[in-house]
């Protein structure tokens, strides 16, 4: 089958010793190394973004770019006042966007300069405290949580054409506490953390819809990933759980059982982050004591650990390097040719397949959200991606006969 290329990521270290750091490393899931590249004299990190052959670090107040192929730093913006709630990570043409959080005052959108990080734009006008951040063709959606004990929540929608705030939509009580937020291009789901919400905007009609996402004995889940049609959440003390926005339900039993990791428990050994690997359909989820343990546990979709390694103290930011795979021998995987286009495509995209049974299809961006994801009806299905920014994706599609992974350029 296909391996994603690498797997970058970043610890906060321990915020109580002066001399543990925010450290930045990457995992090579063939041969299963993980390698630190960089110490940074910074204390937390909320994210990381990956675009090409770039690595973007939100690790306290600073901003990072690192080059991953030759695993060294080459910008930092140390003026950037990120902070958690803050720091989440989206990219727009030229730009990358940070939200911000606690300890800002103003302005709770940055657009940054992706060559060099110089701040481009600050964007006024968003209510209060940043965190997720999501980019629909030329508009984002932030996430306005507000401080922790705030009990209402909203989405700043933003012209970035303009980098001018635009509106608010307001989710009111079922939006307290916004923590991740999702799109498939139709609808943008929002994480809602302190009554396990999630709420659905539809983009063209503006209809709000919430719904819960978990029952009391989960506590409160954080945002993971959204895939196939599916919300995956973190809920700290049990596991990963899956929210199925086609039903709107919410999965009986965890994805992933944080039971299975060696020691967890809810007093010494926490989770400190989750993400997906959507190619692979595995987890990469983190457990620290936040003073000198951390390890990362890769695990596949019915739950068993693959690997294990350390990464060092609280991480939190994960992300996949997608843009080239390795392929790996396996007689039960074979490669199907699939043709698309047209191949730089603006508005639709065709695939052309021949006989394939229980197919779907899978678009991601290189920094490995899932931006579109259905079941393949027909031999020659096309698909409208007119919403999608410009950029490079992986069009990834799986059948009963096999599987096919091609690369798609959006003008």
């Amino acid at each position: 089958n296909m391996k994603t290329k690498q797997v970058i990521i970043v610890s906060g270290g321990n915020f109580s010793d002066p001399n543990n750091y925010v450290r930045v490393g990457s995992y090579n899931p063939v041969n299963k190394v993980y390698t630190a590249f960089d110490s940074v004299r910074a204390k937390s990190t909320r994210s990381v973004l990956i675009d090409g052959k770039y690595a973007y670090v939100t690790a306290d107040t600073l901003m990072l770019k690192y080059d991953i192929d030759n695993y060294t730093r080459v910008a930092i913006d140390t003026t950037s006042g990120l902070n958690t709630p803050g720091g989440y990570l989206a990219q727009y043409g030229n730009y990358i966007l940070a939200t911000r959080g606690f300890g800002t005052k103003g302005n709770y959108l940055t657009a940054y300069n992706k060559s060099d990080l110089k701040q481009a734009f600050n964007i006024a006008g968003i209510a209060d405290q940043a965190s997720g951040i999501v980019v629909v063709g030329d508009t984002a959606y932030v996430g306005v949580a507000g401080a922790y004990n705030k009990d209402s929540g909203s989405i700043a929608v933003i012209n970035l054409k303009t980098m001018q705030f635009k509106r608010e939509i307001m989710l009111d009580s079922m939006g307290a506490q916004i923590n991740r937020i999702f799109t498939d291009g139709t609808n943008i789901y929002t994480v809602n953390t302190k009554r396990n919400i999630i709420t659905t905007y539809n983009i063209t009609t503006g209809s709000l819809h919430h719904h819960s996402y978990s029952t009391s004995q989960y506590g409160n889940g954080n945002g993971v990933e959204f895939n196939r049609n599916k919300i995956y959440t973190d809920f700290s003390f049990l596991g990963i759980g899956a929210f199925d926005v086609t039903t709107n339900n919410t999965s009986s039993s965890m994805a992933i059982d944080y039971n299975k990791i060696p020691g967890f428990n809810t007093f010494s050994n926490y989770i400190s982050g989750a993400a997906l690997d959507t190619l692979n359909q595995q987890f990469y989820i983190t457990a620290t004591n936040f003073v000198n343990t951390g390890e990362t546990y890769v695990f596949n979709m019915n739950g068993d650990i693959l690997d294990t390694f350390n990464v060092g103290v609280s991480s939190e930011a994960i992300a996949m390097d997608y843009r080239s795979t390795v392929s790996i021998s396996n007689p039960q995987n074979q490669l199907i040719n699939i043709s698309a286009y047209p191949n730089p495509a603006k508005n639709t995209l065709t695939i052309s397949t021949k006989g394939l049974n229980n197919a779907s299809v899978q678009i991601i961006d290189l920094g490995g959200k899932t931006v579109l994801f259905q079941n393949l009806e027909t031999a020659v299905q096309t698909f409208n991606i007119q919403q999608l920014p410009a950029g490079m994706y992986i069009f990834n599609l799986k059948s009963d006969e096999g599987f096919g992974v091609k690369k798609f350029i959006k003008q």
